[in-house]
C-alpha cells in the first residue's frame, strides 16, 4: 500500500501535531488570562471549553472522515491543522475584543462577568478545539490505511505534547516570548498542513482506484458498547482528578514556578505515552484491561502517599539544572507508574474500535470524563477533602473503572478488596494541614487553620517563635514576625508621598498589615483586591491587621488585580501591591509594563504607586529589570530599603511636580506612628537619578517576554547560592549606585 511506505512520515506528523497542540493550549491560557484576568473560575471554564470542544470535534471529525473526506484523509488533516494555526494567529484580535466586552458588561452589572467569561471562552476556543478534536478522526483513518495501530498514533501524539511543554517553557518563551510561541505553533501547524497536502497528491489516486475494487482500509476489533464507554468516562475522570490533586501537592514541594509546572506536566504526559505503549498487548483482552486498572488504582494509593510527603525529600540541589532534573525524576517516579497503568486502557479501546465513529465515541466519552474530573476535583474534592483525600478518590475512580470492565466470580471479592484498600488508604496521609504544613523547608511551622480552595491551599501557621505566618501553596508569603516589618511601610510610604490621599487601592491582601497601614491614614475610600477568597476569609486570624475589613470605608473585591484595574472606573491617589514571589507562575503580570500602564490609567494626576522588590529573591539583573519597567511608566521614582528587614519598596508617581524622593508630606500629622522622619528618609537608597542609573542594567518586563516567569536569569539564584548571598549582592550594587 502507498500509505505503508509513508508510515515513518506519518508517525512524525502525529508527534509534531501533538507538539503544536500543547503549545496552543498554553498560549490560549496566557491570552485569556490577559483578557479576563486570572481566577479559578476562568481556568475551569477554559479547561472545560477546551476539552468539550475536542470531544465535539472528534464526533464531527468522524462524520467528515466517514463521509466527505472518506477517500481524502490527508486533506482532512490538512484542513484541521490549518484551522488551528490560522485561528491561533487571529487570537490576539479576539482576546482584545473580549477584554473590551468584559469591561462594558462589568459596568452594566458585575454579576454578568461570569457569563461573559463563559461566552468569551466558547467564542475564542471553539473553532480551534473542534479542529483539534477532529484530528483524532483523521489520525485513525490514516493509521488504518498504513496498518499503524491507534495506540501508536495516540502515543506519538502524546510524546509530541510532552516535548512541546518542555520546549515551550525552557526554549521558546524565554527566547521569543508568548508571541513567538504563538508563531512557532502556527508555523508547525502550517508545515503539517502543507506536508499533508503534498502527500495527498501522491496518495489520493491510488486510494480511489483501490476503493473501486477492495477497500484497502484495515478495520479493527468489534463493537464497543455502553460498558466500555463507562470505563472510558471513569478513566478520564480518574486521570484528571489525580492530575489536579497531585499537582496541588507537588507545587508545595517544587514551588509554583513555570519550570516546575512544566516538569510536572511533562512527567504526566510521558506516563500517558508509556500507557499507550502498554496498550499494544491489550487489544481485545478485556480481562487484562480491567485487572491493569485495578492494579493501577492500588499503585495510586502508594503514589498518593508519596506525593503527600514530596516536600520532605525534594530539597533543591546547588545547580539549576540539577534541581530541574531532580524534580523531573521524582515526578516521573511517583506519578509515572499509576498514570501509565490507568491511561493504557483508552488507546487499547481505540485499537479495538471497528471504525472511525467508534474511535470518536470512545475518545469523546474519555474527554467528557476528564471535564467532570477536572471540575469536580477543583470545585468539590479539593475544597471538601484536600489534595491527599482527593487523590484517594481518583484511585477509587480507577478501581471502579477496572471493576466495571471485569466479569465473573472474582468481581465481588475484588470489589470488597479494593474498597478495604481505599478505606485504609485514607489513613496513609502525613497529616498535611492538620499537624504539619506541606511546604519546602518550613518544617517548624504548625498549622492553625487550613483552607483548600479551587485555586490554592492557604494555611495560617505558627512558627517556633509563636509568630503567625501565611503560607500559600507551600510558599511562606508573609507573616507577623520581624521579617514582615516592611509590610506596614508598603502602606505608609506611598500615602506619605501623596499630598492628600483620599482614595486608595491595595492589590494582594496577605495578612492585611499593608491595608491596615493605609486605612490608618484615614482615606475616604480603600479598595482591596485579592485573588484568593481563602486569604480574605482567614484575615481575622491575624491580629496585626486590626480587623481592617470591618471598616465601612473598606471594600473587598475578590478577583485578579489587573482585571479590577481594567473594569473599575474609580481613580485612586495611591495604589500599593505585594504580589507572590515574582518567579511564580502568573506573578509576572503584576510586574510588567502593561500592568503599570493599567495602574497609571487609574491614578489621579499626582497618584502614587508602590511595588514590592524582594531583594533576597531577585538576582541583581532582575532587580534592575523591575526598576526599569516601573520607571518606564513612572519616571519620578525612588527605591526605599526597610532598615529592619532590608526589603525593597519602589515608589513612583504619575506626575512630576517636585521631588518625590524628598517625601514632602512625610511630616503630616499621624503619618509615621512614632517614627522619626529623618530615619525614614535615610532609607531612600536611590532617588530618581539613582533609579535611572540602575534601570540601565535591566530589560523591560512585558506580558510578551514573561521575563520573571520564564527568564533564564532565574538560574543566577542557583549560582549565587542562597537568599542571603543574593541580598548581599543587591545591597552592594545599590551602595555603588547611591554614591
Amino acid at each position: 500500500m502507498v500509505f505503508a511506505r509513508l508510515r515513518t512520515q506519518l508517525q512524525l506528523l502525529f508527534a509534531v501535531s501533538g507538539f503544536a497542540a500543547l503549545t496552543w493550549e498554553l498560549v490560549w491560557q496566557h491570552h485569556l488570562a490577559f483578557a479576563l484576568g486570572v481566577s479559578a473560575f476562568a481556568t475551569a471554564v477554559t479547561v472545560a471549553t477546551t476539552m468539550g470542544g475536542m470531544a465535539c470535534g472528534a464526533i464531527i471529525g468522524a462524520r467528515l472522515a466517514d463521509g466527505r473526506f472518506r477517500d481524502r484523509p490527508w486533506v482532512a488533516l490538512a484542513i484541521f491543522e490549518l484551522v488551528i494555526g490560522v485561528w491561533g494567529l487571529l487570537l490576539p484580535v479576539a482576546t482584545d475584543a473580549v477584554a473590551w466586552l468584559d469591561v462594558r458588561v462589568y459596568a452594566l452589572g458585575p454579576g454578568l462577568a461570569p457569563a461573559v467569561q463563559v461566552a468569551a471562552c466558547v467564542a475564542c476556543l471553539t473553532p480551534p478545539t473542534l479542529a483539534m478534536g477532529a484530528t483524532i478522526a483523521a489520525m485513525r483513518e490514516l493509521s488504518a490505511r498504513a496498518n499503524l495501530p491507534m495506540h501508536t498514533a495516540y502515543g506519538l501524539n502524546t510524546v509530541g505534547a510532552a516535548v512541546g511543554i518542555v520546549v515551550e517553557a525552557f526554549v521558546v518563551v524565554p527566547s521569543l516570548g508568548v508571541q513567538g510561541a504563538r508563531g512557532v505553533a502556527a508555523l508547525v501547524n502550517l508545515l503539517v498542513a502543507a506536508t499533508c497536502l503534498s502527500f495527498a497528491r501522491r496518495t489520493e489516486a491510488p486510494i480511489v482506484e483501490a476503493r473501486r475494487g477492495a477497500a484497502p482500509v484495515v478495520e479493527h476489533g468489534g463493537s464497543l458498547g455502553p460498558r466500555t464507554w463507562l470505563v472510558a468516562l471513569l478513566t478520564g475522570a480518574a486521570t484528571f482528578v489525580l492530575e489536579l490533586a497531585w499537582f496541588r501537592s507537588l507545587k508545595a514541594a517544587f514551588q509554583s514556578t513555570t519550570d516546575s509546572l512544566a516538569v510536572m506536566l511533562f512527567a504526566f504526559l510521558l506516563a500517558i505515552a508509556v500507557g499507550a505503549a502498554i496498550a499494544r498487548g491489550l487489544r481485545g483482552r478485556r480481562a487484562a484491561q480491567g485487572w491493569l486498572l485495578v492494579i493501577g488504582s492500588l499503585v495510586c494509593v502508594a503514589s498518593n502517599a508519596l506525593v503527600d510527603r514530596a516536600d520532605l525529600f525534594s530539597s533543591p540541589l546547588h545547580s539549576y539544572w540539577g534541581t530541574v532534573g531532580l524534580r523531573l525524576g521524582l515526578a516521573v517516579a511517583i506519578m509515572g507508574p499509576p498514570v501509565a497503568l490507568i491511561s493504557c486502557v483508552l488507546p487499547a479501546f481505540l485499537d479495538d474500535s471497528r471504525d472511525v465513529r467508534a474511535v470518536a465515541r470512545i475518545y469523546a466519552w474519555n474527554t467528557v470524563g476528564g471535564i467532570m474530573g477536572a471540575l469536580g476535583c477543583a470545585w468539590g474534592l479539593l475544597p471538601l477533602l484536600g489534595p491527599f483525600r482527593a487523590g484517594v478518590v481518583g484511585a477509587g475512580l480507577a478501581a471502579a473503572a477496572g471493576l466495571t470492565h471485569l466479569r465473573g466470580r472474582l468481581v465481588l471479592p475484588s470489589t470488597i478488596g479494593c474498597a478495604v484498600a481505599l478505606f485504609a488508604a485514607m489513613r496513609l496521609g502525613s497529616g498535611t494541614g492538620l499537624v504539619r504544613v506541606q511546604a519546602l523547608g518550613l518544617e517548624d511551622l504548625i498549622p492553625i487553620r487550613t483552607m483548600h480552595g479551587p485555586d490554592a491551599t492557604v494555611v495560617v501557621a505558627r512558627d517556633a517563635q509563636q509568630h503567625k505566618q501565611l503560607v500559600i501553596d507551600g510558599f511562606q508569603t508573609t507573616g507577623e514576625s520581624e521579617q514582615g516589618h516592611y509590610m506596614r511601610w508598603m502602606g505608609i510610604l506611598p500615602m506619605a508621598a501623596h499630598a492628600d490621599p483620599k482614595r486608595s487601592l491595595v492589590i494582594c491582601f496577605g495578612t492585611g498589615q499593608t491595608a491596615n497601614a493605609v486605612r490608618r491614614q484615614a482615606p475616604a475610600l480603600l479598595d482591596i483586591v485579592e485573588l484568593s477568597p481563602a486569604v480574605i476569609m482567614l484575615a481575622p486570624e491575624f491580629e496585626s491587621n486590626e480587623r481592617v475589613l470591618d471598616d465601612p470605608r473598606v471594600h473587598v473585591h475578590v478577583m485578579d488585580g489587573r482585571a479590577w484595574l481594567r473594569r473599575t472606573k474609580q481613580t485612586y491617589d495611591v495604589i500599593t501591591l505585594e504580589p507572590m514571589d515574582p518567579h511564580f507562575a502568573g506573578a509576572n503580570a503584576l510586574y510588567s509594563r502593561e500592568f503599570y500602564e493599567a495602574a497609571s490609567s487609574r491614578l489621579s494626576d499626582d497618584g502614587v504607586v508602590a511595588q514590592w522588590v524582594p531583594l533576597h529573591l531577585l538576582p541583581p539583573t532582575e532587580v534592575a529589570s523591575v526598576v526599569r519597567t516601573m520607571r518606564e511608566v513612572f519616571p519620578d521614582a525612588f527605591l526605599w530599603i526597610d532598615p529592619v528587614d532590608r526589603t525593597g519598596i519602589l515608589v513612583g508617581r504619575r506626575g512630576s511636580s517636585g521631588s518625590l524622593a524628598a517625601l514632602p508630606h512625610l511630616d503630616r500629622s499621624g503619618q509615621l506612628a512614632g517614627f522619626d522622619p529623618a530615619w525614614v528618609r535615610a532609607g531612600i537608597v536611590l532617588d530618581a537619578a539613582g533609579v535611572a542609573r540602575l534601570s540601565e542594567a535591566g530589560d523591560l518586563i512585558t506580558d510578551d517576554n514573561q521575563l520573571l516567569s520564564y527568564g533564564a536569569s532565574k538560574r543566577d539564584l542557583w549560582r549565587i547560592g542562597s537568599n542571603e548571598a543574593n541580598h548581599r549582592l543587591n545591597m552592594e550594587l545599590l551602595a555603588r549606585l547611591r554614591h
